[in-house]
């Protein structure tokens, strides 16, 4: 998402506890994987690690929270605890995490589509390809019905 779309579309008209860039990118990965287990009968539980993110990742538990209260048992019982939060130059997965964000980034930035075959890890996660999203004006806009 960028900054300058979440400013204009949303900036100033949700609750101030809420008025943040981070809250719809954060509640986008919790629906994104709590969507992606249940069209795929995973039943683990799921640790959501995060890099500090300071006084943001205190509110994100919170909203973690209220979160995981909104959704019914049948799905709520996919996540684990409150979002846990490391150093992303000590914590070598969140490395990786960014590595690969970054990668994504880049590359739809450019307009590029990239083509290799994936790797034996890649194929094991079968659907999980492909998650990766691009909040829009209207994506953010949408959000104003769950932020008042």
């Amino acid at each position: 998402m960028y900054r300058a779309d979440y400013n204009a579309a949303l900036k100033g008209k949700a609750k101030p506890s809420v008025d943040d860039p981070y809250f719809p990118c954060f509640y986008q990965v919790l629906f994104a994987v709590l969507k992606f287990q249940t069209d795929n009968n995973w039943t683990d539980k799921v640790d959501f690690i995060f890099d500090e993110q300071g006084a943001i990742g205190f509110e994100s538990q919170r909203w973690y929270a209220d979160f995981k209260k909104a959704f019914p048992v049948e799905v709520s019982k996919y996540l684990s605890g409150p979002p846990i939060f490391r150093d992303d130059e000590r914590f070598l997965p969140l490395q990786a995490a960014d590595l690969y964000a970054g990668q994504i980034k880049e590359f739809t930035r450019l307009n590029r589509v990239v083509i290799s075959p994936p790797s034996t890890a890649m194929k094991a996660l079968k659907g999980v390809l492909g998650l990766e999203r691009h909040l829009t004006k209207n994506d953010i806009r949408g959000s104003l019905v769950v932020l008042r």
